[in-house]
């Protein structure tokens, strides 16, 4: 302990604890179908182990946490198994996988994670320095759509740091994704979602105490230090900026020492600037690190798509600016341009005239060996094309020439499905989705969630209410069909709802609308494995109700709410039904849900 002056007494005591352990001679802990390698880590929930699946014959991550170190056995125990659930959830390419969870006889809890080999992001910068633009975009871009398939299962990290980013070295023979950036040839993997929280569950018991904050100081947004529980995706979006920052300086972007200064800098709003530390970030990106660090949450990109959209425009203008300045040019010498010029002069000076001669020939050949009508009539009759049965039919009574006659195009075929647009639609009498009779029988077309409370019919109007968290669902007829709805929020407390349409492969179209300061409007697609896409996004001032208008024909829908209208015209099989679903909501009336088809279906 004297060997350590420079350490507090609890640090002195932490480091000889961990230095007791790994100097002991304690067994490494025995999980099942696993061979404990070596030990490869330490962190504040506990110690992480290399091990190899024995079955599988793979390396992986063994996880196992420390109840010995925590003061409340329980509350750790619970956040441990809940990180297990969260990752057991997700797949994604940038998101490291959960094999296996269990708990030894012992009372331990591990994870069986895979394995990465590499380096984390605050080591590489500090190994290697900060990242080329390019390089921290594409870093930036694989986070972004990382918790971007976090959140469209409610799940929020809270804990975004260098550390929790993982850099894989890329192997193309192993790799399912392409290489980020030609110069970084790395895989992005999000680790430790040990601090992430399920948003749409609540519990009678939160794991994180009153007073205990929870994350990384320096990466933390505002709103983590006054209220964890109010703490929503876009606190991710904060600690992505910055992470953004640090990749492009190396330094903190609240360096202040001490948790309190920190708090009081982002608390205050006093955003730092970035190009006094790297004078070569572009002013796109130092806006973009500005709006995502801003101390209202309110005025950060309000969806991941929104960042997702601004990488990929930043990497197409650098390819087309790329591809401008690797034009070929022609480089000559200037001791063989005078010369070359001079010889040139000579020669048109002889030639010339000679070229000018035989030009005029041709033209009083061409314009005065056939008479003046036939000339006329001949040029008339190349600007007019003959009608498409005509030049089919028509039998050839010229006699054969050399000149070569110009192929014929044929239009190409178009279906009759193809043709169609909604304006060639012939709407007939709506009818209700919801049935027309007493309030009673409003909804015996609907298939119910499983002990579903959360949903009954209007007594007045023809419409439903929902509430809860709760979904319902009927079956639609065969396109083409228009359905109009008119659905009105109660108040803030309406939160989120949803309307979907199931296409008969098992993928589904979301339209989801999220109350904020305005309502967030999002459409995705999700696929029958549980990968979601995000399609588009917008904000809007909230209005007393939204009307609502989807058709579908073909392969397209076309949806319209309170008058922004969007196409998705590569739908990947036919619709099949609709789902209405609330969560977390006070109570959203649809007010009418109505379907009209095609009076010549």
């Amino acid at each position: 302990m004297q060997n350590l002056p420079d350490f507090s007494h609890d640090e002195k005591t932490a480091m000889s604890d961990l230095m007791a352990e790994i100097f002991s001679e304690k067994p490494y802990p025995q999980i099942p179908e696993i061979e404990i390698q070596k030990k490869i880590g330490q962190g504040g929930m506990g110690s992480v182990y290399l091990g190899k699946q024995t079955y599988l014959d793979r390396a992986v991550a063994v996880k196992v946490i420390h109840l010995n170190s925590c003061s409340d056995m329980n509350s750790f125990v619970l956040r441990f198994q809940r990180e297990a659930k969260l990752l057991a959830s997700l797949s994604h390419s940038n998101i490291v996988s959960c094999y296996h969870a269990g708990s030894l006889p012992d009372g331990k809890c591990y994870l069986v994670m895979e394995f990465i080999e590499g380096m984390d992001l605050g080591k590489y910068v500090q190994k290697n320095g900060v990242l080329a633009e390019p390089q921290a975009i594409a870093v930036l871009k694989c986070m972004s759509m990382a918790l971007e398939h976090a959140y469209s299962f409610d799940i929020i990290h809270r804990d975004i740091k260098p550390e929790n980013v993982l850099l894989q070295h890329y192997d193309i023979r192993k790799s399912s994704t392409s290489l980020i950036n030609q110069n970084f040839p790395y895989n992005v993997k999000l680790v430790d979602l040990g601090l992430a929280k399920i948003t749409n569950v609540k519990c009678e018991q939160t794991v994180t105490q009153e007073g205990q904050i929870m994350g990384t100081p320096a990466y933390m947004p505002p709103e983590q230090f006054e209220d964890i529980e109010t703490l929503d995706y876009r606190g991710d979006i904060y600690s992505l900026g910055c992470v953004l920052y640090y990749m492009l300086t190396g330094r903190h972007a609240f360096p202040q020492n001490g948790i309190h200064a920190i708090m009081l800098q982002k608390l205050e709003n006093n955003l730092p600037g970035i190009k006094q530390h790297n004078p070569k970030v572009s002013d796109a990106v130092s806006q973009i690190i500005h709006s995502m660090l801003q101390r209202d949450r309110e005025e950060r990109p309000q969806s991941y798509q929104e960042i997702i959209e601004f990488c990929t425009n930043y990497e197409q203008k650098r390819k087309d600016e790329s591809s401008i300045s690797n034009k070929p040019t022609v480089v000559v010498s200037t001791s063989e341009i005078a010369p070359r010029k001079k010889r040139s002069s000579v020669a048109a000076f002889f030639f010339l005239p000679l070229i000018a001669g035989f030009l005029y020939l041709a033209f009083y050949t061409v314009n005065f060996t056939e008479p003046k009508e036939k000339v006329i009539a001949k040029t008339e009759q190349e600007k007019i094309p003959l009608p498409l049965e005509n030049t089919l039919s028509q039998p050839n009574t010229k006699e054969p020439t050399t000149q070569k006659t110009p192929p014929t195009i044929l239009p190409p075929q178009i279906t009759d499905t193809e043709k169609l647009a909604p304006k060639d639609f012939s709407w007939g009498k709506k009818s209700s989705l919801f049935s027309d009779t007493k309030f009673e029988q409003r909804l015996e077309s609907w298939q119910f969630e499983p002990n579903n409370t959360g949903w009954s019919a209007s007594e007045e109007g023809s419409g439903v209410f929902g509430f809860g968290t709760s979904y319902i669902m009927r079956e639609l007829e065969k396109s083409p069909w228009k359905i109009e709805a008119t659905i009105i929020p109660l108040g803030m407390d309406s939160r989120e709802w949803s309307i979907h349409f199931l296409l008969s492969n098992g993928n589904e179209i979301e339209i989801n609308w999220k109350m904020l300061k305005g309502i967030l409007t999002t459409v995705s697609e999700k696929s029958n494995s549980g990968q979601k896409k995000t399609l588009l996004s917008a904000t809007s001032p909230q209005p007393q109700s939204i009307s609502f208008t989807a058709i579908h024909y073909s392969n397209t829908l076309e949806i319209t709410t309170n008058s922004q209208k969007n196409t998705l015209d590569k739908l990947s099989a036919p619709i099949e039904k609709i789902k209405l679903s609330a969560k977390k909501s006070k109570g959203i009336h649809f007010e009418s849900l109505q379907i009209f088809y095609d009076n010549g279906k």
